[in-house]
């Protein structure tokens, strides 16, 4: 979506469309030029740093895949390999002691040596930055401390459950097993940085300086002009081996929308919507910014296979706040379950979805389908639509109607995708259940602040993967702890057999921790903790001669994936 309906087509872009003859579909063979151009809607500097410990935005989490590493990656179909790691760690029989040996091979692009020591170097680094992703540390011994002391602005000591005996192997101590932790090592924070490139280039700006910018991936930055352009090639001799057919790799800044599309139209670009899953504040930005264009393409029969898209690890509800307000109580089980049966999901994403181009309707849970710990299909006897049911508890339980008087909808931000989703509910509240529930919508920061208070009674929840792991979403959202510290749903759920279930998985490795986050998972269905809406997806156009591109729940696939064929 998400254009509203009633917009025109932008000028031009029918007339280009309607020039485009029927495309020929392109041979195996590869092109000559082995260049792919990917639209960007800005330059990296005016979203985040391409810096590991700073990196969360999908943009930049998108390029830096390309040309850091760590302990271990995420392959194209999310499976967790060794990267600089050698095989699986030696692990203590108390599970709480690491050791990992590293590969003698590794080396940044720059001809650096790899050692145990850069790790700790980077690791301290990122645990000193304490950004949203830090968590990935939370686990090691001594890391409390370090944000004890970062939050007191004190003098910050070393990560003392890290050390390097050689230059090989790198010993981490935890403070009580995680079966989680090991697939957080993927992440960006756990990434490793050449400390000389950072000393000779500057902490705040060795990124932005192409010979700066020194990572162990199989591409480098060589050229940025700022605002324009960003171009990448792959490393010669590359230590982990082939970098793919890829022989130059251009992120050009496009303003997102008819600029975008002008430059695809025109073939000055092969790629719409790199590194643009969706986001925190509801819209994948392909689809918000160019609804009527995509519908236009997905109408010709000549281009409507360059459209593609993929699931996202992130997940829309409904939230109810448990602590105070019509859904509070032992016995306002059935009164969260009539609000939901009241919602066709269907019909629901047949009205904001744009025919999945931004989300599809949620039937397995709390967890995107794609990701470990979803349900499956149908596994959510709470997503069935049942209005009849539904109107008949709300009036054996509400029958005066003063128990959900004054009852509103809070979501925020104002996104074309949010606003669509919130009148959707109010319509079929009102035509389902008989109620004229009002929404209103608050700026980003007052809806986080106010739902994280617990101020909010009916409300929007959402939450977006950083791992493919249950500990992720059960950690950070639905258990006891999560709730009172982070304040993460803002609904006060609490369960003492959920709690016991995640605790014990979170101390298994993952294969034997499945079934209990799964069952976690159900009792979260069982007691209506939340209206489970829809599954995001992203979209991406795609000329047909690029071969390989595509996208995971959780990121891009890597470049060294993609060629070029014969046009």
């Amino acid at each position: 979506m998400l254009a509203p309906r009633h917009l025109a087509l932008l000028a031009g872009a029918a007339l280009a469309l309607a020039a485009c003859q029927t495309a020929a579909p392109p041979s195996n063979e590869l092109a000559t030029d082995q260049t792919l151009r990917l639209a960007i809607p800005s330059d990296i500097s005016s979203v985040e740093p391409l810096d590991p410990p700073q990196i969360g935005d999908p943009l930049t989490y998108a390029i830096g895949t390309n040309i850091f590493g760590g302990l271990y990656r995420y392959d194209d179909h999310l499976r967790l390999l060794p990267d600089i790691a050698e095989g699986s760690p030696d692990v203590s029989t108390d599970s709480r002691t690491y050791t990992f040996h590293l590969n003698p091979n590794a080396k940044f692009w720059n001809g650096d040596p790899v050692t145990a020591a850069d790790f700790v170097y980077s690791w301290n680094r990122a645990v000193i930055a304490q950004n949203c992703l830090s968590f990935t540390f939370g686990p090691i011994d001594g890391y409390q401390t370090i944000a004890a002391a970062v939050a007191a602005s004190q003098l910050v000591p070393a990560l003392r459950g890290i050390s390097a005996p050689d230059a090989h192997t790198l010993v981490v101590h935890l403070t009580a097993p995680s079966g989680g932790w090991l697939p957080a090592l993927a992440l960006p924070c756990a990434w490793v940085v050449d400390r000389k490139a950072v000393a000779a280039y500057g902490e705040a700006t060795w990124w932005t300086n192409a010979d700066g910018l020194v990572g162990t991936g199989p591409f480098r930055l060589t050229s940025r002009t700022p605002n324009q352009s960003l171009v990448f090639t792959p490393i010669p001799h590359w230590w982990r081996g082939s970098t793919g057919e890829l022989t130059r790799l251009e992120l050009r800044v496009v303003a997102a929308g008819a600029s975008q599309w002008q430059a695809y139209q025109a073939g000055t670009v092969d790629v719409l919507g790199f590194g643009a899953p969706s986001s925190g504040a509801g819209a994948p930005e392909l689809t918000s910014s160019l609804g009527p264009q995509l519908e236009s393409l997905g109408a010709d029969p000549g281009h409507r296979a360059e459209i593609h898209s993929w699931p996202v690890g992130h997940t829309e509800w409904v939230g109810f706040n448990f602590q105070a307000g019509p859904f509070s109580g032992s016995e306002s089980h059935d009164l969260r379950l009539a609000f939901s049966q009241g919602i066709d999901r269907s019909a629901l994403a047949r009205a904001v979805c744009e025919h999945g181009w931004a989300c599809t309707s949620a039937t397995g849970g709390l967890i995107t389908k794609g990701l470990q710990g979803y349900l499956g299909e149908g596994a959510d006897p709470t997503a069935r639509f049942n209005p009849a049911k539904a109107r008949a508890t709300i009036a054996r339980l509400d029958p005066s109607g003063s128990r959900l008087r004054g009852l509103i909808y809070t979501y925020g931000p104002a996104s074309p995708l949010l606003v669509a989703v919130a009148r959707n509910l109010h319509d079929q509240w009102k035509a389902n259940l008989g109620l004229d529930i009002p929404a209103r919508a608050l700026d980003q920061g007052s809806f986080f602040a106010a739902r994280g208070r617990r101020q909010l009674t009916l409300f929007r929840g959402s939450w977006l993967a950083d791992y493919d792991h249950p500990q992720d979403w059960f950690d950070n959202l639905f258990t006891t702890s999560a709730d009172q510290v982070n304040d993460s749903t803002g609904s006060g759920y609490s369960n003492s057999a959920v709690d016991a279930l995640v605790a014990a998985a979170d101390r298994l490795p993952l294969d034997s921790a499945l079934s209990k986050y799964q069952q976690a998972g159900r009792a979260l269905l069982d007691d209506q903790a939340m209206a489970v809406l829809f599954y995001y997806t992203r979209t991406a156009v795609v000329k047909p001669y690029v071969d390989g591109y595509g996208a995971n729940p959780l990121l891009d696939y890597g470049w060294t994936s993609v060629r070029i064929l014969r046009h």
